[in-house]
């Protein structure tokens, strides 16, 4: 029979704990479970749990552990960062010398750092959605370099980070459809002096809703070949383009007209991804300082008269195929 080995059957304890002590906890209370325990099981000074924000460069902590005892959640830039390179879904681990390779790379809360290991967190549809991470300001032990208790750590964040996900998707859903529906009521039996100044208020309360920078009514002039920016709605700090959008050949946005022409919604969530085909039309926007965009198309009749857009200027945003079908 084989027996046990003490240090063995202390971490199988300490993870026999963690389970019994996260299995009825959710959100907030099992993130911070999740890594006092990961700290005391890998015996290191430093662990937190963190998902990607909508600017992609950045990372926000769901809970973090340090010296004993919670640290207060940030927000925290990842270029320059292991956690960079975690979260395009690559294990890192640094057992030393941590400082050689990340000299700028302070941690959370300051501490010297000599290793570190990172998990990321892939959800069911092979999205990252965050990481885990140990750190201490020693060599990293070995039971830390162990990816199997590592990996039952990062398993239950990722259900428990999809969970709340699912739970936040759905009560957005909820909010924005009630929002639709007051926007739509609101345009019934309304004079026609009023229209225009109902349409702005819409968009202001679409894109504050959406956390867009812009949101924005083209509409076709010239038997269609022009298109003017009628009505716009700009986040505080985000300077109106509204006047120099007037009389816009459609032949600078031809690749994007063709699309809406068949009724199709377009989704950039980045400009790199547009085709070589579309060159001009992302040189167009990148000199209106836009880095993603949706747009809608206006049908009257079977007769595409306008666009409903939103973009972005600060971050990059990935709208999902619910807003699209809402929208």
């Amino acid at each position: 029979m084989k027996v046990q080995s003490k240090k063995s059957a202390g971490t199988a304890e300490l993870l026999q704990s963690f389970f019994e002590a996260t299995a009825p906890s959710i959100g907030d209370d099992f993130f911070r479970a999740l890594v006092r325990h990961l700290a005391i099981t890998l015996e290191v000074r430093q662990a937190f749990i963190s998902e990607l924000t909508e600017d992609p460069n950045c990372a926000r902590t769901l809970a973090a552990w340090y010296d004993g005892q919670f640290i207060e959640n940030i927000e925290y830039a990842l270029p320059g960062t292991p956690c960079e390179l975690v979260l395009t879904g690559e294990i890192v681990q640094i057992p030393k010398s941590f400082k050689k390779i990340y000299p700028g790379d302070e941690g959370l809360a300051g501490m010297p750092v000599e290793s570190y290991l990172g998990v990321p967190l892939i959800g069911g549809s092979g999205e990252v959605l965050g990481h885990v991470v140990a750190m201490d300001d020693k060599a990293m032990l070995e039971k830390a370099r162990d990816f199997s208790t590592f990996e039952l750590f990062a398993a239950r964040a990722t259900a428990e980070l999809e969970r709340r996900r699912s739970d936040q998707f759905l009560r957005y859903r909820i909010e924005m459809e009630k929002l639709l529906a007051r926007i739509s009521a609101g345009f019934i039996n309304i004079s026609p002096d009023l229209i225009d100044d109902s349409i702005e208020k819409a968009l202001s309360l679409i894109g504050t809703f959406s956390k867009v920078d812009r949101s924005y009514v083209f509409l076709f002039s010239d038997k269609g070949k022009t298109i003017s920016n009628t009505h716009e709605w700009c986040s505080t700090g985000i300077k109106s383009r509204k006047a120099g959008l007037q009389q816009i050949s459609t032949d600078e946005i031809n690749w994007l007209i063709k699309k809406l022409q068949r009724n199709e919604v377009t989704h950039i969530p980045n400009l790199n991804f547009l085709p070589k085909k579309a060159a001009d039309l992302r040189e167009y926007f990148r000199s209106q300082g836009i880095c993603s965009f949706l747009e809608v198309p206006l049908i009257s009749g079977d007769q595409l008269i306008g666009i409903l857009g939103f973009n972005t200027s600060r971050f990059e945003k990935k709208w999902s195929e619910d807003d699209m079908r809402i929208l």
